[in-house]
């Protein structure tokens, strides 16, 4: 049960979260929204070039990658990694031109592969802002 808890989730899943909650309970829908620098960065790679995307999660895996496609659509070869498969991710950074990560990754991975690699904020700072207010006020 969530008696005091803010729940967010996407505008997507919001009805099928809704239902899953207490009806007193506070649901936050939100936007998920590209950042203009990853756009910026993604659209100036030459054709051809290979962009890594490396994330805990899938689900910021498979959005990369139809964000990718839909911006550039075939012009780039962009290949995916868990955050998890350690090895994999490493030998992606050594070759790929461009790697994106969530920012649960970006400061390790940035480390070991660093100025070529971008933090994919799906979230912007506006949403946090609204978030924390919410929150805040939830409970006053």
């Amino acid at each position: 049960m969530l008696t005091g808890a803010l729940s967010v989730s996407t505008f997507y899943h919001a009805a099928e979260i809704k239902k899953l909650l207490p009806p007193d309970a506070l649901l936050v829908p939100i936007n998920l929204q590209t950042g203009q620098q990853e756009v910026e960065r993604l659209k100036n790679l030459p054709e051809g070039a290979m962009v890594g995307v490396v994330s805990i999660g899938e689900t910021m895996l498979e959005y990369a990658r139809v964000m990718m496609v839909s911006l550039r659509g075939e012009d780039l070869l962009v290949r995916i990694e868990t955050f998890e498969a350690t090895k994999k991710w490493q030998a992606l950074a050594k070759i790929a031109d461009l790697i994106i990560t969530d920012s649960y990754c970006f400061e390790k991975i940035s480390h070991f592969a660093g100025k070529k690699v971008l933090s994919l904020n799906l979230i912007s700072p506006q949403i946090v802002r609204y978030l924390r207010n919410a929150l805040r006020n939830s409970f006053s």
